[in-house]
């Protein structure tokens, strides 16, 4: 499927999709991987920002065997997640996008995602919460970091409602609950070298 032309504004927006790339060590984007659900928007900003760009988006395809450099996970599926952290290089990284929904089983919180990198030799492993949604991201708040949450929730709330949104930010993140609620959030994990692992 061949892309629109691209306006000024569809290219910001394209570029917008794909600022999860900021953070990595490098955001220049090589060889990637994705793995998973297909996301037009994604996939066109893809096609136009990373030198080569493989898509894998069937359950159990054979795509895998340290290909890539930067595996894009869109999905929670098992057998999606196993084909898809075997396909990172070692000293690669994955980018797993995670929207939170009741047909999620036996994963929750992005504790439980990234205990699931852990065991999968996967190091470096933050968490971030893209708000509003990963297609119109303004903001990607790292869910690690107190002071980023608490500036997030304190942004732009007036009167007196806006105080009690403000007051209840305030209350989830101080009780660590915030990153049990957030949707959708992200994961940026490396994997270790074979001797590390």
């Amino acid at each position: 499927m061949s892309d629109p032309v691209l306006t000024r504004d569809n290219l910001i927006l394209l570029v917008r999709r794909i600022d999860w790339r900021f953070l990595l060590p490098s955001p220049v984007l090589k060889s990637v991987g994705y793995f998973g659900k297909p996301d037009e928007t994604h996939l066109s900003a893809l096609r136009h920002f990373s030198e080569q760009l493989t898509i894998v988006p069937q359950i159990g395809s054979t795509e895998s065997a340290e290909n890539f450099d930067v595996v894009i996970l869109s999905g929670t599926e098992k057998p999606l997640f196993s084909n898809a952290v075997t396909s990172v290089k070692s000293g690669g990284y994955l980018y797993w996008e995670i929207q939170q929904s009741s047909s999620i089983i036996g994963y929750s919180t992005p504790n439980v995602f990234a205990r699931q990198l852990r065991k999968a030799g996967f190091s470096d492993i933050r968490c971030y919460w893209h708000r509003p949604s990963f297609q119109s991201c303004k903001e990607i708040i790292p869910l690690d970091h107190p002071a980023a949450l608490q500036f997030a929730m304190d942004k732009g709330h007036t009167g007196f409602k806006g105080q009690m949104k403000q007051l209840g930010g305030k209350i989830l993140t101080v009780s660590k609950l915030l990153p049990l609620l957030t949707c959708p959030f992200s994961i940026v994990a490396r994997k270790l070298p074979e001797a590390q692992r």
